[in-house]
């Protein structure tokens, strides 16, 4: 790793683990989760069950102690528990809107590796910035609640309804990141 991000080396343990986590979860959702779907909706339905018991896994390893994320991971897994008595075309379903939903993921990890690498002051990082709140704002604050309101079975409501509450806090807090670099564009890093 070092060889690629020589900054990498000042990082401490925590930072060093969250690194590897953001980095297998961008290559599952821009290269498995796709494949996966390509090659069928069950055999998606348990890679994804696996990626989010995979990125948990980490999560405790690592004592993370976000409570959003925990929130958000236990609320996933116990939606696709639910989801695994589901008719075949509810599956097919929720494998699209997932992999839909997962397209703001990468973005948010490139933002999060370019500002713990101190890349928040070069010029490319604030277009950056603008273009995952924007997608993130389009998929997960409009789309999404759509998609849970029109195209999911009553049985999975309580779960869209809470991931959509962590997904307007979460865009609040990408707000806030955004405003706290406009009135110090000088800062070196976003915390």
């Amino acid at each position: 790793m070092e060889a690629v991000a020589p900054f990498y080396r000042a990082f401490d343990t925590f930072t060093k683990h969250s690194w590897v986590g953001r980095a297998t979860s961008i290559v599952t959702q821009v290269v498995i989760l796709p494949l996966m779907s390509y090659f069928g909706q069950k055999d998606y339905h348990h890679m994804l069950a696996m990626y989010i018991l995979n990125d948990t896994f980490h999560m405790a390893l690592y004592l993370q102690q976000d409570v959003l994320s925990w929130t958000h991971h236990v609320v996933c897994l116990l939606g696709y528990g639910v989801s695994f008595f589901m008719t075949p075309e509810v599956l097919s379903l929720l494998n699209t809107g997932t992999l839909i939903l997962e397209l703001t993921s990468p973005l948010i990890h490139v933002c999060w590796f370019a500002n713990k690498a101190g890349y928040t002051e070069a010029w490319w990082f604030r277009y950056l910035a603008g273009l995952t709140i924007l997608n993130y704002f389009v998929i997960r604050c409009i789309w999404f609640p759509m998609f849970v309101w029109y195209s999911l079975p009553k049985t999975l409501w309580v779960f869209g309804v809470s991931l959509q509450v962590l997904n307007i806090i979460w865009f609040y807090k990408l707000i806030g990141y955004a405003l706290a670099m406009a009135r110090n564009p000088g800062r070196s890093r976003l915390e």
